[in-house]
């Protein structure tokens, strides 16, 4: 049951329950929640939400594993990091970014796409980020703020990740949706840590930047835009199960949370491996716009 958290404003009080995007006002009027700031220390320290803890993006939320890059870390190195932020069981978290473009908001949503990964529904993520929080005029610290230990445990969802073996068994069962660019989906473009062009067969390309809408602060679109988008894309919003991926579950983490979390579609899980693991064993097939199917070997 998910924890409800009463503010009070002026003379009512309202009751909020953590859901996926909460906004920078809605935020700032409640009392008992925990945010964590993924911007980098120095610009936390320039000023944060009153009472945020600090745990920049690249200091531990992915991590190496044989090899590839972009990998959940280990559940007892993340169950610990958690806790040393402060964070209890019974908390509600929200995960706030710099809001400054959709690189950014892909970090904020592989935190939280984490934190489902481990059991923890209580996570929210906020709408434009610092950006949106500093547009409204909204009280600043510069205080280094550290947490007590909390109690956090991990509960693993594997239903929220997806492997490449998974791939190749559910085949045409499995929607799969490209979050990157244009150019690296049709393969006239390659990352460079992949081993060649090109994209999963049978995949759906829709651009990661393509869920936000900037008038003065960047934001999630709404749902019926999102569905707009999806649908001209060739996606299927009744589709059984889907799986997001990019180059290393980067951006992919973005479409998860836009599929998963905004939209409501079932059995939505990420690829956090994605087109670098995908394309380490020469044996998967590789699709390309101007080559079509096949294994492609070499560059």
């Amino acid at each position: 049951m998910k924890k409800l958290l009463i503010a009070s404003v002026a003379l009512s009080n309202l009751v909020w329950a953590a859901q996926p995007l909460i906004n920078a006002d809605q935020l700032a009027e409640l009392t008992d929640v925990r945010v964590l700031d993924i911007r980098i220390i120095d610009q936390y320290l320039e000023g944060h939400i009153p009472g945020a803890v600090s745990t920049p993006y690249g200091d531990g939320w992915r991590t190496t594993m044989n090899g590839m890059s972009g990998m959940m870390p280990h559940i007892p190195v993340l169950e610990q990091k958690i806790q040393n932020l402060g964070v209890n069981n019974d908390d509600w978290v929200v995960v706030a970014s710099s809001g400054a473009n959709a690189m950014d908001y892909a970090a904020a949503a592989r935190v939280y796409w984490t934190f489902k990964m481990l059991g923890h529904d209580q996570v929210s993520l906020l709408d434009g980020g610092m950006a949106a929080w500093q547009a409204q005029g909204l009280p600043m610290d510069a205080a280094l703020v550290r947490a007590e230990v909390g109690d956090f445990t991990a509960q693993l969802q594997p239903q929220y990740l997806m492997t490449a073996e998974q791939i190749m068994q559910q085949g045409d069962s499995l929607q799969l949706i490209d979050s990157r660019p244009q150019a690296l989906f049709d393969g006239d473009d390659k990352f460079a840590n992949a081993r060649v062009a090109g994209t999963i067969p049978g995949a759906k390309n829709l651009n990661h930047t393509a869920a936000y809408q900037n008038d003065g602060v960047m934001l999630f679109a709404d749902a019926a835009q999102l569905r707009t988008l999806a649908t001209e894309a060739g996606i299927d919003l009744n589709a059984n199960a889907t799986a997001t991926f990019c180059n290393t579950g980067h951006l992919g983490a973005t479409q998860w949370f836009v599929f998963s979390e905004l939209l409501g579609l079932p059995n939505v899980s990420m690829y956090d491996g994605s087109i670098v693991d995908w394309t380490a064993d020469p044996e998967r097939p590789v699709q390309t716009r101007r080559r079509g199917l096949g294994r492609l070997f070499g560059g």
